[in-house]
């Protein structure tokens, strides 16, 4: 009998659980009356130019250009579609032998919380009934960003986002090459992002819908 094991649990990857002035020109004398100006003519200086005159002038400056604003908007885009094209990187290595010791880190790298605890056990699963997992040779696998992210409450640490992931995995049995399961879905949930020391993550989310047999994120 087939058995269905989901190479990276998608549900649990994807879905989890759930200024003016004004001056007087005027002059006035010590006691407040208005001065009169008369004119004369001036008497002729004789004095000779004074050669030793400063002739540096004081340095100008400019004030530098203000910094070109850029959009976060499409960098936080590019990071989370990273995130989760090497999430699927990481997801295929591990399985590809899930007895090897640095699998459990690597996913860590990529994945936290209900996500990470997902795959964890289907990586047990997997170890314990010799089985291991690769990319399909006919159907390529698809992990595209269908939103973009936004904060959960305020939180600048966690992100959440629609995301389309099709699993077209293939579990088998490395003894003799037998196919256990290379059924195709395609799942689109609302998936959650956190931000561990600096790093983004997968942590999990609500699964919208899970389609069988679906091979394309086109909705």
């Amino acid at each position: 009998m087939r058995r269905y094991i989901a190479v990276s649990v998608a549900v649990a990857t994807l879905g989890g659980a759930g200024c003016s002035s004004s001056a007087s020109d005027g002059t006035t004398t010590a006691n407040g009356d208005p001065t009169t100006t008369i004119a004369t003519t001036p008497p002729v200086d004789t004095t000779p130019p004074d050669t030793a005159a400063d002739t540096t002038t004081s340095p100008t400056t400019t004030e530098p250009p203000p910094p070109p604003t850029t959009d976060p908007i499409p960098a936080i885009e590019a990071e989370v579609q990273t995130v989760l094209e090497e999430g699927e990187d990481a997801i295929f290595v591990a399985f590809s032998d899930p007895s090897a010791p640095e699998g459990p880190e690597l996913l860590g790298d990529f994945f936290a919380e209900d996500a990470l605890q997902g795959l964890l056990d289907t990586l047990g699963q997997l170890r314990q009934e010799g089985l291991r997992a690769r990319r399909s040779a006919e159907v390529p696998q698809v992990v595209k960003l269908l939103s973009i992210p936004t904060s959960v409450q305020g939180d600048p640490n966690r992100l959440s986002a629609r995301v389309c992931r099709v699993d077209a995995g293939v579990i088998y049995s490395p003894v003799d090459d037998v196919v256990i399961n290379d059924r195709v879905r395609r799942v689109i949930a609302v998936s959650e992002f956190v931000r561990v020391d600096g790093r983004l993550k997968l942590a999990g989310g609500t699964t919208e819908s899970d389609t069988i047999g679906a091979t394309t994120c086109d909705e």
